[in-house]
């Protein structure tokens, strides 16, 4: 401070002195070297935000890329079913028809009354929405009645139905059939509520020592071709390589 009033109150000989000239000598480099550095690291500064602006608007395009390409199961991104009573939920609204199995006719309509049909001789799974994918409920047997109560919604490449059982009280989704197969039949007389009895088997099967007895006279309540089934427990199914005579291959 002392220097600066020094030269303000006689310049001419503040610069007489020597001393002083060599002080405003150093001052003026010292001062050109700072902005020098300042200058140098707001330089380097200002392309490190031009490379991370770079950055940022090139992310943007790659993301969108990605994000327009639509991927299967955001296909199946689907909203509730107007069709759907309350404390039902279904995860698919009704497709296209082109996306359902090409089947005949359906015979089935709203408010009528049905049966589960004995072919194949399963059980139709009810579900909490028209779906593979929605909660099991439960399951109404072969010749069981059924009262239709609204449909169809087509999820999955079926036809579902709202249905609910004519013993208890299970409600739900149901598929009518798969390609030429009607699982669920309407009753003969559609108002009315009826429950079917599967046809006993031939007489003609009675004798299991007959070699030459007609295969075609087999049926078989139980059993269809290509369903599942599991032997039951501490139980033994011995396997031939014919039916009834051939030798025994193993057992399971």
């Amino acid at each position: 401070m002392n220097y600066i009033a020094y030269f303000l109150h006689n310049p001419i000989e503040f610069f007489k002195d020597e001393r002083n000239q060599k002080i405003l000598i150093l001052s003026i480099f010292v001062f050109v070297f700072v902005c020098l550095l300042i200058r140098l690291v707001r330089g380097a500064s200002h392309h490190s935000e031009e490379a991370a602006n770079n950055d940022e608007a090139a992310t943007p395009s790659v993301s969108m890329t990605s994000t327009i390409t639509p991927t299967k199961w955001w296909i199946k991104i689907t909203a509730t079913s107007s069709l759907t009573p309350s404390g039902l939920t279904t995860s698919a609204v009704p497709a296209a028809a082109s996306n359902c199995l090409a089947r005949f006719s359906s015979p089935l309509k709203a408010e009528i009354y049905a049966y589960i049909s004995f072919t194949p001789p399963l059980p139709n799974r009810i579900r909490s929405g028209a779906g593979l994918s929605n909660t099991y409920l439960g399951q109404i047997e072969p010749g069981d009645g059924l009262k239709v109560i609204d449909g169809p919604i087509c999820a999955d490449g079926y036809s579902w139905w709202l249905v609910e059982a004519l013993h208890g009280d299970l409600r739900g989704w149901t598929v009518e059939g798969k390609s030429s197969e009607q699982w669920i039949v309407p009753c003969p007389n559609e108002s009315v509520a009826c429950n079917q009895t599967a046809v006993p088997a031939s007489s003609s099967m009675a004798s299991k020592n007959d070699k030459n007895k007609d295969q075609n006279n087999c049926k078989s309540d139980k059993f269809a071709v290509g369903m599942f089934a599991q032997v039951g427990q501490d139980s033994l199914l011995v396997v031939r390589s014919e039916p009834h005579t051939g030798g025994v291959t193993g057992a399971l």
